[in-house]
């Protein structure tokens, strides 16, 4: 039986030694350190060492009478109260590793050639997403639908957005979507074309920055989707570039119909 514990303690995490000490202090009761050493044929040095491994834990109880050092063990009810603090504590960590993933993620370009994947529900998160790109120094290309996106707004966070851009000096191109006036904040480096809603029914952001690709949703429920990978950047903003130019060409149909 007593072999059968102390290989049940092993898989519970216990070298094979303090399962061996921990089963004799159970037997015993109270035991000094050279008669426990003895009775576990283990060297004297060998059993402190364990016996200080073991208090660690809450396992083992040091008692010291007339300068005499008696151990005694913790009741078997203890270890359960141990793995229960320990699962407590794990789960307050991986509370810690789900909130730094997503930040540990935007600074990861991950293995060569793998793309790396973020997808964000949070709206905070997904304003701090617009902040990032905003500030890298490449340039920006987008088709955003923007009376959706001021849904999302407030004229503070605006402001903040526009004097950052200017700020950092970001230089980009924007197909806008809106049937609202629009115009560019004093001192933007953006170019902006305008088009009509009536030519696409969308309530989203489509943009490339750098080696960046990113999604945003504008509906009932906003998300992001970001995607770190050099060819798949390159192959997005392939896309946005043909539509640059085709808007570019309704903008002058537009203005031919109106002349």
């Amino acid at each position: 039986m007593e072999l059968d514990i102390i290989e049940r303690l092993r898989k519970l995490g216990f070298s094979n030694r303090q399962s061996h000490v921990y089963t004799v202090l159970l037997r015993v009761g109270r035991i000094t350190g050279p008669k426990l050493a003895k009775m576990c044929q283990l060297a004297r040095s060998s059993c402190y060492e364990t016996l200080e491994q073991m208090a660690i834990h809450g396992l083992v109880t040091l008692e010291v009478v007339d300068k005499v050092r008696w151990y005694y063990p913790t009741t078997p009810e203890h270890l359960r109260l141990i793995f229960e603090i320990q699962s407590a504590e794990l789960a307050v960590r991986l509370k810690e590793v789900d909130a730094l993933l997503p930040m540990l993620s935007g600074i990861s370009t991950g293995a060569s050639g793998i793309p790396k994947i973020r997808l964000v529900t949070n709206r905070e998160e997904v304003d701090a997403i617009h902040e990032e790109y905003c500030q890298l120094k490449d340039e920006i290309l987008q088709f955003v639908s923007y009376d959706e996106f001021l849904k999302w707004q407030t004229p503070p966070k605006m402001r903040k957005r526009n004097r950052g851009l200017i700020k950092t000096k970001s230089v980009g191109r924007a197909i806008i979507l809106t049937n609202k006036p629009f115009d560019l904040p004093v001192g933007s480096f953006f170019e902006c074309r305008s088009l009509s809603t009536n030519y696409f029914n969308s309530k989203g952001e489509f943009t490339v920055c750098g080696d960046r690709v990113l999604m945003f949703t504008y509906g009932e429920r906003r998300l992001a989707v970001e995607i770190i990978s050099e060819v798949l950047a390159d192959t997005c903003r392939v896309v946005l570039e043909l539509a640059w130019r085709q808007a570019g060409e309704l903008i002058d149909q537009e203005r031919g119909k109106k002349s």
